[in-house]
């Protein structure tokens, strides 16, 4: 069986999702960069942050914290 953070189903599908937030956002207007387009990109990449950060959790107790 495969192991690794990169195997999870889940972080596959937040990293696909985080890039294509990335692509729609390029077709915003440029008056939405620092607004929509900035919070868009943020949020889409503190998923897979937030998986990853988890995953590398080592006790139980820390997992079961979040």
């Amino acid at each position: 069986m495969a192991t690794g953070l990169q195997n999870l189903k889940i972080y596959q599908m937040a990293r696909e999702l985080e890039i294509e937030i990335y692509h729609i956002t390029k077709e915003f207007p440029a008056d939405e960069k620092y607004r929509s387009i900035d919070q868009l990109k943020r949020s889409s990449s503190s998923v897979t942050n937030n998986i990853a950060e988890a995953y590398n959790k080592q006790s139980l107790k820390e997992k079961i914290y979040i």
